[in-house]
Parts: structure tokens; sequence; C-alpha cells
């Protein structure tokens, strides 16, 4: 009895043993395909995803290179290389006339502008001669005469007061500063300016002309007309004594 149902059990362990034990090949391979296709299934939506992320991204990534590139030609238009070769004509050195640099040469070109009416470039090539020389009393009285041709009195007759300090006998600079006492009104100091010019320098033919002119306006005709004929005998201007001339003759009549 107990061979036959150990018979059985034999039997019945052939057709449904222990998987493990008689079929471990074959239970590993289920387990293996089981893995393979959770694996594939994962892998399907994730291509999926990349592939439409790759569709909305390239574009832009496209663009944005384009933008660069545009960035670094520019950068490269406004900052060429150094080592570009220079033109075939490189510019012409400027040919601009400098300003002299001493004072005796800064004067010079300051009488030009005076004698074209440019009275403020004189102005300021003198007051940079002076900045340079500041004990020429030759300077202050040409600034002195830029000043006065600007109407600008009170500055004049200061400049020709420092000549005076420097040189007091400077009959230049007497005479001028006669004129602008006068302009401004003081005609009796202006009278004595005009009179110390002439005893320092008695051919002063500006100065006779300067005080004719002073004397006829206060009325003192005789000692006028002994100046303007010293003028006319002295100068060398035909067109200014002419006018003299003329107004001699108005004051005979």
């Amino acid at each position: 009895m107990s061979s036959i149902l150990k018979a059985l059990k034999k039997a019945e362990e052939s057709k449904t043993g222990d998987l493990t034990k008689q079929t471990p090949g074959k239970y590993a391979y289920r387990i293996k395909d089981k893995k393979f296709w959770v694996l594939i299934l994962f892998l399907i939506p994730f291509s999926i995803a990349l592939f439409f992320a790759a569709l909305y991204l390239f574009p832009k990534i496209k663009v944005r290179t384009s933008q660069l590139n545009q960035t670094v030609d520019i950068i490269k238009n406004e900052h060429p290389a150094t080592s570009r070769p220079l033109p075939d004509n490189p510019p012409a050195i400027s040919t601009v006339k400098e300003e002299p640099e001493n004072a005796e040469g800064l004067n010079n070109e300051a009488i030009r502008e005076i004698g074209q009416k440019n009275f403020l470039k004189a102005e300021s090539l003198l007051k940079k001669a002076i900045s340079i020389k500041s004990d020429n009393a030759e300077l202050y009285n040409n600034l002195g005469l830029a000043l006065k041709s600007q109407s600008r009195h009170k500055e004049a007759a200061l400049q020709y007061e420092k000549a005076l300090l420097l040189k007091p006998d400077f009959p230049e600079a007497i005479n001028n500063l006669a004129l602008v006492n006068e302009l401004t009104g003081n005609r009796q100091k202006a009278l004595e300016l005009y009179r110390k010019a002439l005893s320092l320098r008695p051919d002063y033919a500006e100065a006779h002309l300067n005080i004719a002119l002073l004397l006829e306006a206060m009325g003192k005709n005789s000692e006028a007309e002994n100046h303007y004929h010293t003028f006319i005998t002295l100068s060398n201007d035909a067109e200014l004594k002419k006018k003299v001339k003329e107004k001699l003759s108005s004051l005979k009549n």
C-alpha cells in the first residue's frame, strides 16, 4: 500500500512538481521576460516625450544661435582686430598753425589780430603772453588796446596803469591812459596825461592829434590849432592829414 502511494506521489510530482526545483531555467526566463516588457512600456512614453520636447526646443535653439552669431559679428565690427592691415592712404598730418609759445611771438600775433579787429583773440593771446612774462610793460599796454577797442575802458585803464608801474616813462601807455580817461568823462586828467606824453616824446604825432581834439572839445581852439598843425607836420598818414586840414579850415571859419 505504501509503495503504491509513493508511486502515485511521484507521478503527481512529475506533472505539477516544484517549479523552482524542477524547471529553474523556465521560471527565470518568465521573470526576465516580465522585466523586459515593463522596461519597454516605460521607454515608449519617455521616447515620445523626448521627441516632442526636441520639436519644441530646436527652433528656439536655432534662433538663439542666430542671435548669438549676429552679436559676435557686431562686436567684431565695432572692435576690429588691431592686426588689421593699415589703409593704403593714411590720414594726412594736420597743418593747423599752432600759436607761438613765447611771449614775444604771442605779442606779435596779438598785434596782427588787433590790426584785423579780432580783439577777443588778441586779448587771449596777450593774457597768455603775460602769464609767461609778467614784467613786460608793452604786453600790458597792448592788452589795454584790445580791451579799449571792446569799449571796456576801466579794464583797459587798469592795464595801462600796470604798464606804467613797470615803465613810468612809457609815452604810448600814457597817451592811451589819457584817451580812456577822456572817454570816461575825466577830461582834465586826460589833458594832463596828453601833455605828459608829449613832454616825454615831443614828436608823438598821435598824442598831438588827441590833445588837439580834446582842446577843441573844451573850447580852446587856438591851442588846438597849434597841435593840429604839428600833427600835419609829423604824420605820414595822408588821408588823416587831409581830414585834419579840413577841420582847421572849419575852425578858422
